[in-house]
């Protein structure tokens, strides 16, 4: 009796474990018919999610299109009922035209990307998309910046250009003031010299018998004339000829011809024989352009060509030649002394 419940007992004991295995299995398969259905309604929602989406985005796009479509056939109706709006009109419908162009470009990008999606379950054909439409806003961002940068770059060159005129037209107004100052200074100071040299050049004279005022001066003014006039036309004058012709001291026409040629009135040498000789300014210019030209000459040979180039005959009356060769020697040797 012993040997058989032992029997019995090592025959239960596999049975027992074969049993458990079972459930096991049992359980597992369990489990999985109830994942399965979950998985694929999970994928099934998903994808009626993402049709219903696209469907959606369709419906708008369609919608929108359509809702253009109408504006741009009510603004052509506009226009054809009042010919006055028709260019207007015809502007409107242009850019209608070109905003459902736009949205049929949009519309074929999204049934691209649509279409994309739709073959990749992972959503990241949806992630490229958005990626591509940002790098087209930035794109046409990056575009607006350089025309603006363009725009700004264009002004301020023409700012600068402008405020480089303005202050090159400030400096030559301030140039010409400037000039226009200084020769009026000038002009003031030439006519106040003029006018002291004048008084100078007057007073050199004084009309012992006559009249008072305005005929005196005209009588002074007369005689200086003549005084100039008469050394000019003799050339060669002597002192004491000077001084009888206008009733002057020897002295006083002495001083009065040294005046006369500082102030430019008279130009020529005292020799030391008491003559004065007349030299013009283009007979001055004359030897000096000679002396320049040869150096240093002679007194001899500056004297014979000082004959040339100096006229030392009067204007009326002819001098006789060794009164033109004393002359040049004189001129020959104020010149040697100035050099």
């Amino acid at each position: 009796k012993g040997n058989a419940m032992d029997g019995a007992e090592r025959l239960s004991q596999p049975v027992a474990g074969g049993g458990m295995g079972t459930a096991l299995i049992a359980i597992s398969a369990l489990i999985l018919a109830l994942i399965v259905p979950l998985l694929l309604l999970f994928r099934t929602q998903k994808k009626q999610a993402t049709e219903a989406e696209r469907a959606k985005e369709r419906a708008d796009a369609a919608a929108e299109a359509a809702a253009k479509k109408r504006a741009a056939k009510a603004a052509e109706k506009a226009v054809a009922g009042n010919p006055k709006k028709k260019k207007g009109g015809i502007a409107k419908m242009r850019r209608a035209a070109e905003a459902a162009t736009d949205m049929d470009d949009d519309d074929d990008d999204d049934g691209a990307a649509a279409a994309a999606r739709h073959e990749d379950e992972n959503g990241d054909k949806l992630t490229k998309k958005e990626q591509l439409k940002a790098e087209k806003r930035a794109a046409r961002a990056d575009d607006r910046d350089q025309r603006d940068a363009q725009r700004d770059a264009i002004k301020e060159r023409e700012e600068k250009r402008d405020a480089a005129r303005r202050t090159k037209d400030e400096q030559r107004e301030a140039k010409e003031r400037e000039r226009a100052e200084a020769e009026q200074k000038k002009k003031e100071e030439e006519e106040k010299t003029k006018q002291e040299e004048y008084d100078k050049w007057k007073d050199m004279f004084s009309v012992e018998d006559g009249g008072e005022g305005a005929t005196v001066e005209q009588e002074d003014e007369g005689m200086l004339s003549r005084f100039v006039a008469f050394i000019k036309q003799q050339k060669v004058s002597t002192l004491e000829a000077l001084s009888g012709e206008f009733n002057l001291k020897v002295h006083d026409v002495i001083s009065r011809v040294q005046s006369l040629d500082r102030m430019g009135y008279l130009t020529g040498v005292v020799d030391d024989r008491g003559k004065f000789i007349y030299i013009s300014q283009e007979e001055l210019e004359a030897v000096a352009k000679y002396m320049n030209k040869k150096g240093r000459v002679p007194i001899s040979t500056l004297a014979q060509e000082s004959n040339k180039l100096v006229d030392l005959q009067p204007r009326e009356l002819a001098a006789d030649e060794d009164e033109a060769q004393l002359a040049g020697e004189a001129v020959g040797k104020t010149f040697t002394a100035g050099s």
